[in-house]
């Protein structure tokens, strides 16, 4: 007869605990399989889901997606070797859990690449620490292993990267120190004050001023003539008004065009007694001529030159009369004007009229809502001005900081309100470009620097004896050409400067220093 030994059936509470034990793996063993896939590969799994899980279920679960591969892909963790259980980690295993999690904050981060050098070589410590302890040679040595291969090749990934950087940045700083040389005689009184050596570590794409003036340059420190071309072709973009894009832009709110004479007639220069708004009389007073823009070559007192221009422009005579008094004056001191692409808009402006309000103190207001400059120069050969050349001249007034004196603000001449020494200044650009295009070019961007043969600054000699316009060289160059042609005298302090830039010397003003001199 066989004895039957009665076993005591388990407790409720006891059973409950199994049921859900085996139902949390059951659980598990589902979410496992959800992020791998029937026949996926466990190395592709995405890491964000892997530390999900384990933040839910523990590392019980995570081991079964981990089988056949040491760690995981984002090296957040040593993997279990296989019999391992929660809570079972070694001191060392846990040191380098916490260099792995240190080093994962870093990698969020790939810019980053100084700290994230610094997380691996922490990593590779603990690796180290973690060998020469009790737990170097036991159940979790191979998957140490494996990890250790992961940080070297991701360290080498890291180091190439960090190589690239340097090799880059030391690109930039040699570039740069290129852009901030200057040819010996600008660098006298002129010094590059644009830009820093980051700006120049990315690769140039296509025409650029950075490219150019950071190029090779001459035996004497001078552009090269493939410097000059570049400088040209990028500089043509930075500003082409558009006539048609202004001439839309006119808005006028219902007002008639006896409140727009009237508005015109309300706002005039103080010196000239012209309208401050010359193109408005474009819409009270329109000529009648079909409205379109042309180019024509154009007789503008013995120089032939191609204008764009509108037939339709009521203000078209006298801006050409302005551009030929202009070229008289330049000539008349015995310097030839170059062939220059002149640009008339019959609306240099867009303006927004707005009937009065009683906010407004029932004037009616206006708004610029698209602006053109007034008159400007760009390289090689292109000169625009604007309607608001005619009569109406800037009248702010400085004081002087040499003398004390209060003066005009913008003119080397001691005043033309005609509006001709305003061209006669753009075309001192023109032929500062045609005379020494290196200079012109080599002065971009630049300002004063040091002092004068006789002690004093640079920028002050500039703004006291030339104008406050001439605060830049390039500014300086054209306001002393102006000033030369309208017959005024500088100190040699100014004309030192003046040659060292490439101005260029009107034959009157050398003839009228001789016989002064005799």
């Amino acid at each position: 007869m066989v004895d039957h030994v009665r076993r005591r059936a388990p407790s409720p509470f006891v059973m409950r605990q199994a049921r859900g034990r085996a139902g949390a793996a059951r659980r598990d063993d589902g979410d496992v399989g959800a992020l791998v896939g029937r026949g996926a590969d466990p190395a592709r799994v995405d890491p964000n889901a892997v530390l999900a899980l384990q933040r839910k279920a523990g590392n019980r679960a995570t081991v079964q997606l981990l089988r056949g591969t040491a760690v995981q892909r984002d090296l957040t963790k040593t993997a279990k070797p296989k019999g391992a259980f929660v809570g079972s980690r070694p001191n060392s295993v846990k040191a380098l859990d916490v260099a792995l999690a240190t080093l994962t904050d870093k990698m969020s981060m790939p810019g980053a690449l100084d700290p994230i050098k610094a997380a691996l070589v922490a990593v590779r410590t603990a690796i180290a620490d973690f060998r020469g302890s009790k737990d170097g040679a036991g159940k979790w040595a191979g998957s140490v292993a494996a990890l250790e291969g992961e940080v070297k090749a991701k360290e080498a990934e890291v180091d190439k990267q960090i190589a690239a950087k340097a090799a880059k940045k030391q690109v930039g700083q040699d570039r740069f120190a290129v852009f901030t040389t200057l040819e010996p005689e600008l660098a006298k009184y002129a010094k590059r004050a644009m830009y820093d050596a980051t700006m120049f570590q990315e690769d140039a794409t296509g025409p650029s001023i950075k490219s150019a003036l950071s190029g090779p340059r001459e035996a004497g420190g001078e552009l090269t003539k493939g410097a000059v071309k570049e400088m040209n072709e990028n500089q043509q973009q930075f500003e082409v008004p558009k006539e048609t894009k202004s001439g839309q832009a006119m808005t006028f709110a219902g007002l008639s065009l006896d409140d727009v004479r009237a508005f015109m007639k309300a706002h005039t220069n103080a010196l000239t007694g012209k309208t401050m708004y010359p193109e408005l009389q474009n819409v009270t007073d329109p000529t009648g001529q079909p409205d379109k823009v042309v180019t024509s070559m154009v007789d503008l007192g013995g120089v032939s030159m191609p204008v764009e221009h509108n037939p339709s422009d009521v203000n078209l005579d006298e801006r050409l009369k302005l551009v030929k008094d202009a070229i008289a004056k330049i000539t008349a001191a015995g310097v030839q004007v170059p062939i220059t692409k002149i640009h008339l808009p019959k609306y240099g402006r867009g303006l927004a009229l707005k009937k009065a309000t009683d906010d407004a103190g029932g004037q009616i207001q206006c708004e610029e809502n698209v602006k053109s400059s007034r008159a400007v120069f760009i390289p090689p050969d292109f000169m625009h001005l604007s309607s608001e050349v005619i009569g109406t001249p800037n009248l702010n007034k400085v004081t002087n900081p040499a003398t004390g004196k209060e003066e005009w603000e913008f003119s080397s001449t001691g005043f033309d309100p005609s509006g001709v020494a305003t061209i006669v200044h753009e075309f001192g650009h023109a032929i500062h470009m045609v005379a020494a295009p290196t200079k012109y070019h080599g002065l971009w961007g630049t300002a004063f620097t040091g002092e004068t043969e006789s002690g004093k600054g640079t920028l002050d000699v500039a703004k006291a004896e030339v104008s406050t316009y001439a605060g830049k060289p390039r500014e300086f160059v054209a306001e002393v050409f102006l000033g030369l042609v309208y017959g005024k005298e500088f100190s040699e302090d100014v004309m030192s400067m003046y040659r060292s830039f490439g101005g260029p010397i009107p034959p009157a003003a050398t003839i009228k220093a001789a016989v002064k001199a005799l």
